[in-house]
Formats: C-alpha cells, structure tokens, sequence
C-alpha cells in the first residue's frame, strides 16, 4: 500500500514583548524619568498629569524624535501612547500647552 505524508508548513510569529509604564509628569519632573526597552519592543506608556504640582492649562508632552506629541494633557487626567521602541534612545519633554515653554524631560533608552 501506498503511503501519503502531508506536511504542513508551520508558522513561527516572533512573540512581542510588550513593556507597560505608568509616568507621572508635573511641572517639575517626570517620575520615573528614565524608562527603558530593547528594539522593535512594543512600549505602551500612560501620562498622569496629577492635580497638583501643574499649572492649570495641564501639560503639553512631546517626544524629541516625533513619535507623539499630545498637544494638552488637562490636570487629573491621562493620556496613552503605543509604539514599536525604535534603535535610538529619545528625549520626553514637557511644556506648557499652547507655547514652547519647557517644563520637565525623561529619557526613553535602549536597554543595556
């Protein structure tokens, strides 16, 4: 008798290591200001803008590379960002809504 084998071709998705990080940021500092992920890492970071220690317009927060830039942030309030870590580091500032008034900065590094 004849035998047939049927083979399958099967598919191996790289999995996505996900970092999550929850930063404070007020007039003064963000906290933490450092974060940090390898390339091609998906980076999930949630913005707090607390009610206290911030100006009443909130906070505009802008990444120095162009991946985001939140125009306002209001005060007691939060905003996500999602992005694929890219195979720099980058500089996080702060300023105040609406000028180019600097307010604070972190930094988001390649992990070592």
């Amino acid at each position: 008798p004849e035998m047939s084998l049927t083979i399958t071709p099967q598919e191996t998705l790289a999995e996505v290591v996900v970092r999550e990080y929850s930063v404070s940021s007020d007039d003064q500092k963000f906290e933490p200001n450092i974060i940090t992920a390898n390339a091609g890492e998906k980076v999930i970071i949630t913005f707090s803008v607390p009610a206290s220690h911030v100006s009443f317009g909130g906070e505009r927060i802008s990444a120095s590379n162009g991946l985001f830039d939140f125009s306002r942030v209001p005060v007691g309030e939060s905003q996500v960002v999602e992005f694929i870590m890219p195979a720099e580091s980058f500089t996080v500032r702060s300023y105040w809504p609406a000028t180019s008034i600097f307010k604070a900065s972190m930094q988001v590094k390649i992990e070592e």
